[in-house]
């Protein structure tokens, strides 16, 4: 764990990752667009904090097709998770999807567009039993070759409200740059932390042709009865 901020776990082995990725290869005619600069950031499932009004239609579509091709991640996830708690594991609302940046021109011009945020996603479902905590985690399942994961700021500057890194003025853009923790992922490895300490998904400087950067998301609530994942 960096600084108390995340904990990393081997999960996958390579040749589990390139077998996940063949199969979302497959699938590539159902990834939705993310971004407004074309297919740059994608993404492959029902989606809390982007998709507001049409959340429940995407989780139905999705999660069949999800099962179909991947249900031996989901088992493999309810498993770990088994371990860490002494509570029922369940899934609920969308099934842990796919985000996947591609087009290295377009990662290397907009590699800062992604916004820094709290993971706040528990907020804004109805849950049936008071929440005890939260947690996020993340499988890094393709990664260019210079470098990919998170930037943390454990003590996000508070005069800072504009969290869209390309509006801030350069001050701001600079004092985050040199207080940022920059915490790089492996392939093939879980990361967890609680997703309430700003975060930022980021590529380090020169992703070639041809790379991406594709990784597998979900939230966890834990209740009083009960551990839920969900995305």
């Amino acid at each position: 764990m960096a600084n108390n901020i995340i904990l990393e776990t081997k999960f996958f082995s390579k040749k589990e990752c390139e077998r996940i990725v063949n199969t979302l290869i497959k699938r590539e005619n159902e990834w939705e667009s993310r971004s407004p600069f074309g297919n740059f950031f994608m993404s492959y499932g029902a989606l809390t904090y982007l998709d507001t009004e049409n959340y429940n239609k995407k989780v139905k579509r999705f999660n069949n097709i999800l099962l179909k091709d991947f249900d031996w991640i989901y088992t493999k996830i309810k498993l770990y998770y088994e371990n860490k708690f002494d509570k029922p594991i369940k899934y609920q609302k969308a099934l842990p999807g796919f985000h996947i940046f591609q087009n290295s021109d377009k990662i290397n011009t907009y590699k800062d567009f992604a916004n820094i945020h709290s993971d706040l996603t528990h907020l804004k479902h109805n849950w049936k039993k008071p929440i005890l905590s939260v947690f996020s985690f993340t499988i890094a399942l393709e990664l260019p070759n210079c470098g990919a994961g998170l930037n943390f700021w454990p003590d996000f500057p508070k005069h800072i409200k504009n969290t869209f890194f390309p509006g801030m003025n350069k001050e701001d853009q600079k004092l985050l740059k040199e207080t940022a923790v920059y915490f790089p992922y492996k392939l093939g490895y879980i990361y967890e932390h609680t997703g309430l300490i700003k975060h930022q998904i980021t590529v380090q400087d020169g992703v070639e042709k041809g790379e991406k950067r594709i990784t597998m998301q979900g939230h966890l609530v834990e209740t009083t009865d009960e551990v839920i994942i969900y995305v």
